[in-house]
């Protein structure tokens, strides 16, 4: 597969959960893990950022030598933050990387299937921006990035996440429809409820 990488946001507080959604339970294992395991299943360099409950999150991934583990210490700063601290952390291991899939942790229904149709969408146009469209026809991550953006995922900051890069081009951008939901989750009733639905 061409030279891209994966990028995990997994740095949030979960103010709204009450408790880092990170751990909380997903089938036989943790939020976090499930994510992982979805996404250790493209073969691709991972990389995960955490930041807060950073260490606490950590004891509970136990594929540590098959992804790298980026520790955001200014994850308070926002996920437009986190998102410029892994970018420049993945350019500074692979700076030839072509593109980068942004994941997020709370999304559990998303299959490596989804994601490979992200990669292969992307490996026939390098120019475009891949992102996921739900059912209800809303944009969302999963999103894949090229090169020629990388300089503005770096810019981010604050709260702000990377959709107005991709509203900013909309000229560029692919819709890839996701079969499964694309549903987060903020609150603990948003939680009880994908897990009844899982």
């Amino acid at each position: 597969m061409s030279n891209l990488a994966i990028l995990l946001l997994a740095a949030g507080a979960s103010k709204r959960m009450g408790s880092p959604k990170q751990l909380l339970p997903w089938g036989e294992t943790h939020l976090i893990e499930h994510q992982i395991n979805s996404l250790r299943l493209l073969q691709l360099p991972l990389y995960v950022v955490l930041g807060a409950n950073a260490e606490e999150i950590s004891k509970v991934i136990t594929h540590k030598k098959e992804l790298c583990i980026c520790e955001n210490k200014d994850w308070s700063k926002g996920m437009g933050h986190s998102i410029a601290f892994g970018v420049s952390e993945i350019l500074s291991q692979s700076p030839s990387v072509e593109g980068i899939l942004i994941a997020l942790v709370d999304q559990p229904f998303i299959t490596s299937a989804h994601y490979l149709r992200l990669i292969n969408h992307f490996l026939t146009n390098k120019e475009t921006i891949i992102v996921s469209e739900s059912k209800e026809g809303y944009w969302s991550p999963p999103v894949l990035f090229g090169k020629k953006e990388f300089s503005k995922l770096q810019q981010l900051e604050g709260d702000e996440g990377a959709m107005k890069i991709i509203t900013s081009q909309k000229e560029k951008v692919q819709a890839i429809l996701c079969k499964t939901s694309l549903a987060d989750m903020d609150t603990p009733e948003a939680y009880r409820k994908l897990r009844k639905d899982h």
